[in-house]
C-alpha cells in the first residue's frame, strides 16, 4: 500500500515539472504570450513648435502720377511749321475746354497771359495744367497796357509782376512776351531786353476779337497761313475755341507741323531778349 502511494507521488512530481516550462513555448496546442505594453504608452508626446506666421509684405505706395510734357519733336529746319498762339487768358470755361481739345489732338501752343487773370486759384490751376501739358507760357503784361503810351516804370512793373506770377505758378520764368495790340517802341524793347523777354507779334490775325464767328476765323487762317507763321487767337473768345479743332485739322491736312513759338524761333537760334519777332525770324 505504501509502495503504491509512493509511485503516485512520484508521477505527480514529474507531471508538475513538465507543466512548469518557460513562457512562450507551446503546450498542448496553446501559445502563451507575454503582452507587450502599447508603444504609445511608452512614448512621451513632444509638442510640435508652433510655426511663426510669415510676415506679409508691406505695400509700397505708388508715387503720385504727374502729367509729363510732350517731348519736343526733332525738327527739320526745312520743314513746314506754324505756331498757334492764344492771348488774354486764362478763361475759366473756355481755356479749360481749349486744353482738352489740344490734348485730344496732341498739339502744343503758346499762351500769352495777362497777370490780372491769374489771381484766382482756378486760373492758377488752369495755367499750371497748361504748363504740365507742355504748352508754352508767355507774358501779355499785367493789365493789357498799350506800351506805346505808358512810362518806362509802368512797363517794367507790368512785365515784372506778370513774369513773377507765372513763375510762382509754373516754376518757370517766361522768355517771351506779346505787347498788347502789337504796340511797342524803343523804351518797351529796352525794358523787355532788361527783363529777358523777346517780343512776339504775328503773321495771321484771325480777327476773332471782332467777328466772334468760328467759320470766319477758320477762313482767315486758310487765307493767310504760311510756313513759319504765327497765328493770333484769343482763348477768352468762345468762337476761337470753337474754331480750334477745325484749324488744327486743316493745318495738318496742308502738311503743317504745329509748334510753340519758342520751338519755331529755335529753328534759327534762340530768341533774343528785346528783339521783335513777327514769324520764325526777327523783324528786319
Amino acid at each position: 500500500m505504501r509502495k503504491n502511494s509512493f509511485l503516485l507521488l512520484l508521477l505527480s512530481f514529474f507531471f508538475c515539472a513538465a507543466c512548469a516550462s518557460p513562457a512562450g513555448e507551446f503546450h498542448a496546442g496553446i501559445e502563451l504570450v507575454t503582452p507587450t505594453p502599447p508603444q504609445a504608452a511608452l512614448e512621451i508626446a513632444t509638442p510640435k513648435p508652433t510655426p511663426e506666421p510669415t510676415p506679409k509684405p508691406t505695400a509700397t505706395p505708388s508715387p503720385t502720377a504727374e502729367p509729363m510734357p510732350t517731348p519736343v519733336p526733332t525738327l527739320d529746319p526745312d520743314g513746314k511749321y506754324i505756331a498757334l498762339t492764344y492771348d488774354d487768358g486764362p478763361h475759366e470755361t473756355y481755356t479749360a475746354r481749349l486744353l482738352d481739345i489740344l490734348r485730344e489732338n496732341e498739339v502744343r501752343v503758346t499762351f500769352f497771359v495777362q497777370g490780372k487773370q491769374l489771381q484766382s486759384d482756378e486760373a492758377a490751376e488752369l495755367l499750371r495744367q497748361a504748363a504740365l501739358d507742355g504748352h508754352e507760357i508767355g507774358s501779355h503784361t499785367w493789365s493789357h497796357i498799350d506800351m506805346k503810351k505808358e512810362s518806362e516804370a509802368k512797363m517794367r512793373s507790368e512785365l515784372s509782376r506778370t513774369s513773377n506770377r507765372i513763375e510762382e505758378i509754373t516754376g518757370t520764368r517766361p522768355l517771351l512776351m506779346r505787347p498788347p495790340y502789337g504796340n511797342h517802341n524803343g523804351t518797351a524793347r529796352k525794358v523787355a531786353r532788361e527783363l529777358g523777354l523777346a517780343l512776339i507779334l504775328w503773321t495771321v490775325d484771325t480777327k476773332d476779337w471782332s467777328s466772334n464767328n468760328a467759320a470766319k476765323i477758320l477762313q482767315e487762317v486758310r487765307r493767310a497761313a504760311k510756313p513759319n507763321g504765327i497765328i493770333l487767337l484769343h482763348d477768352i473768345k468762345k468762337a476761337s475755341v470753337d474754331a480750334t479743332e477745325s484749324i488744327i485739322l486743316w493745318l495738318k491736312e496742308q502738311g503743317y507741323t504745329i509748334l510753340t513759338v519758342g520751338e519755331l524761333l529755335a529753328l534759327r537760334g534762340e530768341p533774343e531778349p528785346g528783339i521783335v519777332y513777327r514769324s520764325g525770324a526777327p523783324v528786319g
